[in-house]
């Protein structure tokens, strides 16, 4: 029972509230109050508001100067009492009681006590005042409410673009039906649930549907949450019916199979390696043959991995390692950091005591070029038009290249293998393009910029052929390298690439040429689907592609297949590839949410 409180309600004029009828007045007998009822016993079930009733107050001899009333209650089950005219000579008094659905269950008992007076201050009450109105407030909850679960399991492949659903049961008892009462669903953790919601099944079912997100925007993996079923008399939830509130377990495993890119043939390899360590560059020594990576997992480190006798030597490194270059001759490579440059000596790595020097930089690393000059030139990442660092490797002196005009920020850099020019693509600026700059001084000037500005789409990266005679561009479009300015960087033809599902197309990944051959080898994917590995895996198909390196030809095309581990197959994206003396094609791949890191990352060779 809920502890009793008063309340003192204004006195009103009668004549305000019952008005003053013209007949009537100070009779023989004078004024007399009579009410309808002294009982009201009510009984409800918990509902949104609580029940009203009214009474009817009469009064005989009406004073032709009014009265006054007013009236003083408890609170248990009463929420207010008021009182307004409906007649020359009646009043209604209106009893309002409180919602069920924020009391227990139990009997309520109060008194309502009305004074009705000649004066204000109620010295002179009249015949029948004061008057007392006892009522009995019985709330009973008698709905019950069960599921029929409260675990809930689905499975559903990364590959899949659907979104799994299930569903439990509510099943409620007694006098309030289904559309009565309030089913509200809530999740309390959302790592793989989308939405719930309650849908009426009947006048005592609830069907509580649970929408996961799609599988192909989760990490293969268990996802596990819980989510409170109430089952609420109100909308505020202030009251629930017995059994309730309910929780529910969901479990949600998104199977990381993927199965094989329908419609193109799978890339089969002669030997394939797992490499312990993430590839952030790679670049290939042709006089070790000799795959150099640099990595940022498990640890910062240089890479060095002898195709011959498949042994891997370590080099640690000072800092995150943001790209490689190989020199010319194969036997040294520059390392670009945040305001460093690592050089070290290939052979040496896994010695004792490697040949390593620190060098001096003054910006942040988008790409570098290792020359055959004995000098490092840097392409900055961040900021808008900027200058050019180059570092003569024997006295760790840094020069700025002074030219203009200065290349945009985030420039990919390629060495011709003349060993005189650097092609660079530029990105962020619209419409793109490709450069080419001197390094025969030991620092680098412009020579001149494509004469396309918006005809070909570069699309931000570049790879020149071995025999330096072709520029191939990350959407495709080639053009010829000239050391006549006239003929340089002419358009010369466009490589047929995949068109993929969604506007923006496949682009070239990685790409490695063997002119004595006319082979050009290339890795393809479509841009928006692999632009976050982790979360597009399904859609993410990668290709080799082989083409006649002069017409430009297409003569195959191989999908990177997902990898088996255990009972789990991995979507598989082809990062690099490199052309072996012999014509083997070496590939760096990645598989996708492997959860053992050390797995992620494959070297394999194809014949």
């Amino acid at each position: 029972m809920a502890s009793a409180s008063s309340r003192l309600a204004a006195f009103l004029l009668v004549l305000g509230v019952v008005g003053c009828g013209g007949g009537g007045g100070d009779g023989p007998s004078g004024p007399r109050v009579s009410i309808d009822s002294a009982v009201l016993d009510v009984a409800s079930a918990p509902v949104d508001s609580g029940p009203s009733r009214q009474l009817t107050l009469t009064v005989t001899e009406l004073p032709k100067d009014g009265l006054y009333v007013g009236e003083n209650f408890t609170t248990n089950g009463l929420a207010n009492v008021s009182f307004f005219q409906t007649g020359n000579t009646t009043a209604t008094l209106q009893v309002d009681f409180r919602p069920g659905a924020g009391l227990p269950e139990g009997t309520y008992r109060d008194t309502i006590d009305i004074v009705v007076c000649l004066d204000s201050t109620c010295k002179s009450p009249i015949a029948g005042s004061p008057m007392q109105v006892r009522t009995t407030y019985t709330v009973s909850a008698t709905s019950s409410a069960s599921i029929d679960r409260t675990l809930l399991a689905v499975s559903a492949l990364v590959s899949s673009a659907t979104a799994p659903t299930a569903s439990a049961l509510i099943t409620t008892a007694g006098p309030s039906a289904v559309s009565a009462l309030h089913v509200v669903p809530t999740a309390d953790t959302t790592t793989g649930i989308a939405f719930l919601q309650s849908v009426p099944v009947s006048d005592t079912q609830a069907r509580i549907d649970v929408t996961f997100l799609p599988s192909n925007s989760r990490v293969p993996g268990l996802y596990t949450d819980t989510a409170t079923i109430k089952v609420c008399y109100d909308s505020a939830c202030n009251r629930q019916v017995a059994g309730s509130p309910f929780t529910l377990t969901t479990r949600y495993t998104v199977d990381g199979s993927v199965p094989p890119e329908p419609g193109v043939a799978p890339l089969v390899v002669a030997s394939r390696a797992t490499l312990a360590h993430n590839v952030v560059d790679a670049e290939y020594s042709a006089s070790l043959d000799a795959v150099v990576m640099v990595s940022t997992w498990p640890v910062n480190a240089l890479y060095v991995y002898d195709m011959a006798s498949r042994a891997e030597q370590q080099l640690p490194l000072n800092k995150p390692p943001v790209a490689v270059s190989v020199s010319p001759d194969g036997l040294s490579a520059a390392v670009g950091h945040d305001a460093l440059v690592t050089h070290v000596e290939l052979a040496t790595v896994g010695q004792a005591s490697p040949a390593v020097r620190l060098l001096n930089l003054s910006s942040n690393t988008s790409d570098l070029v290792l020359d055959g000059r004995g000098t490092v030139h840097v392409f900055p990442a961040t900021d808008q038009w900027v200058k050019v660092h180059s570092i003569v490797v024997a006295t760790n002196v840094e020069t700025l290249a002074n030219t203009f005009p200065w290349p945009y920020a985030g420039n990919h850099a390629r060495l011709h293998p003349s060993g005189d020019t650097i092609y660079a693509a530029n990105n962020g600026l619209s419409p793109d393009d490709i450069e080419n700059y001197h390094v025969e001084t030991g620092t680098v000037s412009l020579i001149g910029d494509s004469r396309y500005h918006g005809d070909y789409a570069m699309c931000g990266n570049l790879w020149i052929s071995d025999d330096g005679a072709r520029i191939y561009t990350a959407c495709g479009a080639t053009f010829g390298a000239s050391t006549v300015p006239a003929n340089d960087m002419l358009y010369a033809g466009s490589l047929p690439l995949s068109i993929g599902t969604l506007a923006a197309g496949y682009r070239i990944q990685s790409a490695s040429t063997r002119s004595a051959a006319r082979e050009l080898a290339l890795i393809e994917q479509p841009l928006l689907e692999c632009q976050d590995f982790t979360q597009m895996a399904s859609a993410c198909y990668s290709h080799l592609n082989l083409y006649d390196s002069q017409f430009l030809t297409l003569g195959a095309k191989y999908a990177f297949p997902p990898v088996a581990i255990g009972s789990t197959t991995y979507a598989q994206r082809g990062l690099f590839v490199f052309h072996q003396a012999g014509g083997s094609k070496v590939l760096i791949s990645r598989l996708n949410a492997v959860p053992d890191r050390s797995a992620e990352y494959l070297l394999s060779v194809m014949r």
